[in-house]
């Protein structure tokens, strides 16, 4: 891999462990995430109200 290409997180990274996630309760999720995204039903306007949210939240501590 050059020093260009970025590098991807393993499957099994501080987020997920901090969960309490397992590697195969992590996948499942992610694949159902996929599927969200190919249906076209993951963006929300719940889910985007929720990000802006946590955004200004975090601007504003």
């Amino acid at each position: 891999m050059d020093q260009s290409t970025p590098r991807r997180r393993k499957a099994s990274g501080p987020r997920s462990a901090a969960r309490g996630e397992t590697p195969a309760a992590r996948a499942a999720r992610i694949e159902r995430i996929r599927q969200m995204i190919d249906d076209g039903t993951y963006e929300t306007e719940e889910r985007w109200e929720a990000a802006v949210s946590r955004m200004f939240s975090q601007i504003s501590d």
